[in-house]
């Protein structure tokens, strides 16, 4: 599999974010940042990235990911593959646990496993 679909040598899920801010109240929300410097992972420039996970009700969370390049044309194409205790923090391992996502649309992937950016209705 082509490294780059992955994020390249390390890839961003290995770094240490910083909490950049956190808000309480009826829709809470924390926001990660990370800062991938020129040549990081063989890409070229600076790149400034935000996660923002808000709890917009009880049920439902919203992900917002941005990535800004600050000196230089930067590819890149952020994708979410968090996994979750649904037990909580030290409850155990989640061999047992099932979550059911209602979504209504997909995005295909081609035979490279490259999404094709078709928004496809489940």
């Amino acid at each position: 599999m082509n490294e780059t679909i992955l994020g390249g040598h390390k890839g961003f899920d290995i770094v240490v974010w910083e909490v950049a801010e956190y808000k309480k109240g009826e829709k809470p929300s924390i926001t990660f940042k990370y800062h991938s410097h020129d040549g990081e992972e063989g890409y070229p420039g600076d790149l400034s990235v935000t996660a923002t996970y808000t709890l917009t009700s009880s049920m439902t969370m919203r992900l917002d990911m941005e990535a800004v390049a600050e000196n230089k044309a930067t590819p890149v194409s952020l994708a979410q593959h968090t996994y979750w205790n649904l037990g909580g923090h030290n409850s155990g391992n989640i061999l047992d646990q099932s979550v059911q996502i209602w979504g209504s649309h997909v995005t295909p992937v081609d035979q490279n496993i490259v999404p094709t950016g078709e928004i496809m209705p489940v």
